[in-house]
């Protein structure tokens, strides 16, 4: 996305990009230069043979991130003890973390198959800077495993499966998928709230929003629009 934000006292024209990750990157139009700072974080190197990794990851703390990207045991589904215990047995001897390599006879948990935004991207008012972005907190299970070939060194994907709790839910504590209005001048989340719903737990008083695939629209009027949810609602806020 083109657009221009207020930064150090002046606008600037800015390339907006939001990932799977959750993350927003905004750089300068004409240098590349991303706007915000980040850092360079260690990572895990790979263990499977013939594939080399770097030992460090950007890390970005401005623009906030809009969806989870590191899976971690506090994200297990809360629904209930016995959904949760169920989860856990599913993950049990997984890897996780931070850009934690695949590894071959062991399952990976990470969010970034369907998780943060999707191809739909996110709307942007250039008035007020601000930016809106539809997006999934949706955690998998992946793995790799040898290609049947001769060739050494070459591996093929084991099919990856949503983790889903003993009920068909996701296998995460929600909100499952979000609208956010992201600050671009300041890279600080305006507000966020869940995005769709699941009409046996909405009779329970919860709403934990859905994947989604929809994105969002931004209006001059003031109104961002918003669909794609598993409900099959549009919604306007």
């Amino acid at each position: 996305i083109l657009t221009t934000i207020n930064k150090y006292g002046k606008r600037i024209d800015v390339v907006v990009a939001v990932t799977k990750l959750g993350n927003t990157l905004i750089l300068d139009q004409y240098s590349g230069e991303p706007i915000f700072d980040y850092q360079m974080k260690l990572a895990p190197t790979s263990n499977l043979p013939g594939e080399k990794t770097c030992a460090y990851q950007p890390a970005l703390k401005l623009p906030e991130p809009f969806s989870r990207n590191v899976f971690s045991m506090e994200d297990v589904t809360n629904l209930s003890e016995s959904s949760k215990n169920y989860v856990l047995s599913v993950i049990k001897d997984s890897n996780y973390g931070f850009f934690k390599p695949h590894e071959l006879n062991k399952d990976t948990i990470e969010y970034n198959m369907n998780g943060g935004a999707q191809w739909t991207g996110a709307s942007i008012d250039p008035y007020e800077n601000i930016m809106y972005v539809t997006a999934n907190n949706i955690a998998w299970k992946v793995g790799v495993k040898p290609h049947n070939s001769n060739l050494k060194f070459q591996y093929t994907d084991k099919k990856g499966i949503l983790l889903k709790d003993s009920e068909g839910y996701p296998g995460v504590k929600p909100p499952w998928g979000t609208l956010t209005a992201l600050n671009l001048n300041s890279g600080k989340i305006k507000w966020q709230i869940p995005l769709g719903h699941y009409e046996k737990l909405k009779k329970k008083g919860i709403i934990t929003g859905t994947e989604n695939y929809g994105g969002a629209t931004a209006t001059s009027g003031g109104i961002v629009f918003a669909a794609g949810t598993i409900d099959k609602f549009i919604r306007a806020f």
